[in-house]
């Protein structure tokens, strides 16, 4: 009998311990508790990246780094993304941000006037990348020069060049999501001579060209000097300036070195197209004012990137 007693003596006490405990925790304020880190929902760039048919004609399609990070944004460099061979990393927004060490080739500011600063670090948005579907055609050209490099070290054959090889691995992998690229026709690329002269035939109208490479497969390209003087298409001939040739280049691509004319903000971009004439190291490309007649040398890296596609549907 006096056993019992001590047990129920000993669990009473335990019962009023626990409820003590209990009680201080329930009453503890957690007001001032500081917010918890990584609460921001990071933006999906499978969603984001959609294909969409914004207005007859323009596509969102994919997404690219493009403008600058504005100031009320912070980056947390802790929560980072890796796609096509580069690092993103979350803003307090919710967005994707890749950081660049900029190499501007020029005085310039970006979109918002601020100086781009050689060797400073900035974080531009990754956001969807806009495109022009051409008369006709299951090709998309981007509406913006979304980056800069060169064509190639020396030679311009486009089979075998750098931007080719870039276009088809990187770039299509940082671009588009694999779901995405479900939606790319694998293309069969003409590079034959003909290809590198104007439609019209107002310059090389023979046709030929002993820089001109094998057709090649590919799911991302640039669009050739045929192609960029279409009249189907609704291009001028090459040596017209042309409002429909002319591209911008983005934040980002000042930042990584891309051209941009004082007096327009446009910028020239490259050409799959060998020149016909000089040596093998000069490719074609389109200046800032939309002419079409116009070389450079392979080496350029301020050669902007304005590149295209077949939508497989």
């Amino acid at each position: 009998m006096a056993r019992t007693s001590y047990l129920t003596k000993f669990f009473v006490m335990l019962g009023l311990g626990l409820s003590l405990v209990f009680s201080q925790v329930c009453a503890y304020d957690f007001s001032d508790e500081p917010e918890v880190s990584g609460s921001v929902e990071a933006e999906s760039l499978e969603e984001l990246g959609t294909l969409r048919e914004v207005s007859s004609g323009e596509y969102s399609f994919g997404t690219y780094p493009q403008s600058l990070k504005e100031s009320d944004v912070t980056i947390d460099e802790d929560e980072t993304f890796d796609t096509g061979g580069e690092t993103y990393y979350l803003g307090s927004d919710g967005s994707w941000y890749q950081k660049v060490v900029a190499a501007p080739r020029g005085r310039y500011n970006f979109s918002d006037g601020t100086p781009i600063l050689k060797g400073k670090t900035y974080y531009f948005k990754v956001e969807p990348v806009k495109w022009t579907r051409m008369v006709g055609s299951k090709i998309i050209v981007s509406n913006d020069i979304l980056t800069a490099r060169r064509y190639a070290e020396a030679l311009n054959n486009y089979e075998t060049s750098e931007i080719r090889e870039f276009l088809n691995d990187d770039f299509l992998n940082q671009v588009f999501t694999k779901k995405q690229q479900r939606k790319i026709a694998l293309s069969e690329v003409d590079n034959s001579a003909e290809s590198t002269s104007d439609a019209r035939k107002s310059w090389n109208g023979t046709g030929t060209n002993s820089y001109a490479s094998e057709s090649t497969d590919d799911m991302i390209f640039l669009l050739s000097e045929a192609e960029i003087t279409s009249e189907e298409w609704g291009f001028k001939g090459c040596r017209e300036d042309d409002d429909e040739r002319i591209r911008y280049p983005t934040d980002y691509a000042l930042a990584v070195g891309a051209y941009r004319k004082a007096d327009r903000d446009t910028g020239w971009y490259w050409l799959r197209s060998p020149y016909y004439s000089q040596n093998d190291c000069y490719a074609l490309a389109v200046t800032a004012t939309g002419f079409a007649y116009n070389f450079g040398h392979v080496s350029d890296v301020s050669g902007g990137v304005a590149p295209a596609l077949t939508l497989s549907e």
